[in-house]
């Protein structure tokens, strides 16, 4: 009877109360599971020995998502297979198989990570390979209640061939990074996770290198944001966050979920300023790096104090090297350089910074310490004396290519100069009274090439997406089979342009103001439903980034319907019933100026905002809008924008914390009565 009565309360718990794998249990090996196993709560087993075909079933629903990952194992040469996926529903009735990618070997691919998909449709599933799409099918018969999945095996060679399954997920999980991408010159890598909090039980994450051993673990609190100091970030490669709940009554871990980010060092000869700007009295962080050190090198920072111009200049003693230094402050306000130098005084790097003055005092400064080739720049003077004049310079090198002056000038001001394309690498601009040079200022052009990589992908599966076509700068290329991407672009902002079949295009702006940068894409799938709705991205003008936080509003007649963005995607989704004719869009965000437009809503339409910040150009042409299918827009995102996203993410705690309270009184009850796991 009490054995009933535990079977009742175990098929009483819904899928979601069943995470993913564990580790660390007593006898922590994989279980060795024979034709016909099957796995339950644990999160691994082993497929054994494939002479013949055999399987094993996953005693988790299918609730439209898995994950899960295998590993080949064997003995002899060869070592090589097949695995297939079957989902079961109530009836014992199979209402979908595929096969699971290619050959799967140990030698050449010890780890696949898995994940099955449901369509939004949910009329099929699709099956991903290491975030790349392996296949994708309707399903073959009535879904009905999921009940099971079988993993199936077969060997390819005569053989010993082992399949083994591990970190079984039936949940998507919330882990985020405040980066995608580390640099240099950060102190910490902020990340976040959020999960409903369960009794008699803990959070923990673990922070794995590129070579899969762990430098961190943290305990956690619902809600966190954590931090990895830069310090443990130390080989390039891509670094996981991995989740776990620690079950205090059975002492197992389960496994949640993870986010990935990635680490890169600089190819060349490089220097990095932590900020652009300072003010006198601030500290300067200053990283340094080459490929393999040699000695003789050293860093020059130029700046102006009250008693005239000086610098200052420090030797670098390793390959990679961090410096503070503290700004003194007597420093004067404009734009100045610090030089990276080799042993022979040649400049291999440098980068520019201003200082900004404090309010009375007499300064030169430019708008902006990097221009491109037909930039206008702004020349601001404050307090000069009278009779002063002002010189612009433009370089090439050490060589003068043009001039000009304004004279007569007293007090403050500002002047404005087109560089008009001149063919140009830097700007000097000095202010003079007689003889006496009372102030200077510097800053760089852009000129040559920056090599721009990323990848594309799926916003609503945050799968890469093979064949895209990008524009960036006039230069044209098409994602590989891992969405991966490479140009060499003009450095400046360029126009950036994204199409591929089945996708709202991508129309934006790329800021290219280093030699190498890197940059991800999102393409957002092309919507068709049977009501009206209003979707699409919102992102600033010039840069192309992704704004949250922003105010939209709706209104046609007394009919009005608002939203605040949430998500660092910059999505926005109205779907609300009766939304039909014409409407009056209203978007504002502090910082930008208000954007409003008439859109008309004739099917789903896709509107892709950009927000011009407030002292920006007058003249900015309208970012367009679409209606039914059309349209332009896109994102650049980590994030997983969509608008069947946007809907889980508000109800996924209310689903999930019920079940997470269900499972730990059972296995709480199991406890008392002596069960053993």
């Amino acid at each position: 009877m009490i054995f009933s009565l535990l079977l009742l309360c175990l098929l009483a718990i819904p899928a979601s109360a069943w995470e993913q794998s564990f580790e660390n249990h007593p006898g922590d090996e994989p279980q060795n599971v024979f034709s016909g196993g099957n796995i339950h709560n644990y999160g691994h087993g082993y497929i054994y020995r494939m002479y013949t075909p055999n399987s094993i079933e996953i005693k988790k629903p299918f609730d439209g998502y898995l994950g899960f990952t295998l590993i080949p194992e064997g003995t002899g040469s060869g070592k090589s297979g097949r695995a297939y996926i079957h989902l079961v529903n109530s009836d014992g009735i199979e209402y979908f198989n595929l096969r699971i990618g290619g050959i799967f070997n140990e030698l050449t691919s010890p780890k696949y990570r898995v994940e099955v998909i449901e369509e939004s449709s949910g009329q099929g599933v699709t099956i991903y390979v290491d975030g790349v799409e392996r296949g994708s099918a309707s399903y073959i018969a009535e879904k009905g209640t999921p009940e099971k999945i079988i993993i199936e095996g077969t060997r390819n060679d005569y053989v010993e061939v082992y399949l083994g399954i591990d970190d079984i997920s039936n949940n998507y999980g919330m882990v985020g990074c405040d980066n995608d991408f580390v640099s240099e010159t950060d102190d910490y890598q902020y990340y976040t996770v959020g999960y409903p909090k369960p009794d008699l039980a803990y959070m923990f994450t673990k922070i794995y290198d590129p070579n899969n051993n762990v430098i961190a673990t943290q305990n956690i609190s619902n809600y966190s944001e954590l931090s990895i100091e830069k310090s443990m970030i130390v080989d390039p490669g891509t670094y996981s966050i991995k989740l776990f709940m620690h079950d205090n009554l059975s002492g197992n871990n389960y496994y949640f979920a993870q986010r990935n980010f990635i680490f890169n060092k600089p190819s060349g000869k490089s220097i990095i300023l932590d900020k652009e700007e300072y003010a006198p009295g601030d500290q300067v962080q200053i990283f340094t790096y080459m490929p393999s050190y040699s000695s003789g090198h050293k860093v020059t920072v130029n700046y102006k104090t009250s008693s005239g111009y000086t610098s200052y200049t420090y030797d670098v003693t390793s390959a990679e090297q961090n410096k503070n230094w503290v700004l003194p402050s007597n420093a004067q306000g404009g734009s100045f350089f610090a030089y990276f130098r080799d042993s022979s005084d040649n400049v291999v790097a440098y980068d520019s910074f201003e200082i900004i003055a404090p309010l009375g005092t007499m300064s030169l400064t430019l708008d902006k310490s990097t221009y491109e080739k037909n930039d206008t720049v702004r020349i601001t003077y404050k307090y000069l004396p009278e009779d002063s004049d002002i010189t612009l310079i433009l370089r090439s090198g050490t060589t003068n290519v043009y001039t000009e002056s304004w004279r007569d000038l007293s007090g403050s001001g500002v002047i404005t100069f087109n560089i008009n394309g001149r063919a140009a690498d830097s700007i000097y601009v000095k202010a003079v009274s007689g003889s006496n040079i009372l102030k200077e200022a510097t800053a760089k052009i852009l000129s040559g090439e920056g090599f721009v990589s990323g990848k594309v992908y799926d916003s609503t599966t945050a799968t890469p997406i093979s064949g895209a076509t990008i524009s960036i700068g006039g230069s044209q290329t098409t994602t590989d089979v891992v969405g991966y991407y490479e140009l060499s672009v003009p450095l400046g902002t360029q126009p950036v342009t994204i199409t591929k079949d089945g996708y709202q295009q991508y129309t934006g702006n790329m800021q290219v103001y280093s030699f190498a940068f890197s940059k991800l894409f999102y393409l957002v799938p092309i919507v068709e439903s049977d009501s009206n709705t209003l979707y699409g991205t919102i992102e600033d003008y010039y840069t192309g980034e992704p704004l949250t936080g922003t105010y939209i509003q709706i209104k046609n007649g007394s009919t009005v319907y608002t939203m605040l963005t949430h998500s660092r995607t910059g999505n926005y989704l109205f779907d609300q019933e009766g939304l039909e004719g014409t409407w009056t869009l209203t978007v504002t965000k502090t910082g930008y100026d208000t954007y409003t437009r008439k859109v008309t809503l004739e099917g789903d339409t896709y509107l892709s905002i950009k927000l011009v910040p407030v002292g920006g150009s007058q003249n900015i042409p309208d970012d367009g809008g679409s209606g039914g299918s059309g349209g332009t827009g896109g994102t650049e995102s980590t994030d997983r924008p969509s608008r069947e996203a946007a809907k889980e993410s508000l109800t996924w705690l209310e689903s999930v914390m019920p079940n997470l309270i269900k499972l730990v009184v059972v296995v709480f009850v199991l406890a008392l009565i002596g069960w053993r796991f």
